[in-house]
């Protein structure tokens, strides 16, 4: 991570993320959006199997609470293909990533995807 404290910002994220848990639940968007931001962290470290595993649970919690037709499900699984495919030195073509396109028509956005072919 350029400029700054990964394992640092790891912490917080982390903290963030059970604070909101515990005052929302693991069901709410507050608590769902700081779980992404872990799975986020633990990648840009390149831990990409600890990312894999909070990027499952990450797609598991949204395609229950939005849907598999919502598109931040969408999204969230191709940036876990994404993920899945940067960590096993294959960068496109998984399942996965062919399962976020079929949702919606379209691939997700790859926000933290691309931010981690920059690194």
């Amino acid at each position: 991570m350029r400029g700054g404290d990964a394992p640092a910002a790891e912490e917080l994220y982390r903290r963030v993320a059970e604070i909101r848990e515990q005052r929302y639940g693991f069901d709410h968007p507050a608590y769902l959006k700081a779980l992404g931001n872990v799975a986020m962290i633990l990648a840009r470290q390149k831990r990409f199997e600890e990312a894999e595993v909070v990027g499952r649970q990450h797609v598991t919690a949204l395609r229950r609470v939005l849907g598999e037709e919502h598109p931040e499900y969408a999204t969230t699984l191709s940036n876990l293909a994404l993920l899945v495919g940067i960590g096993s030195g294959v960068t496109f073509g998984s399942p996965i990533h062919h399962n976020a396109r079929r949702n919606t028509g379209r691939p997700g956005r790859q926000y933290f995807s691309l931010k981690l072919a920059t690194s």
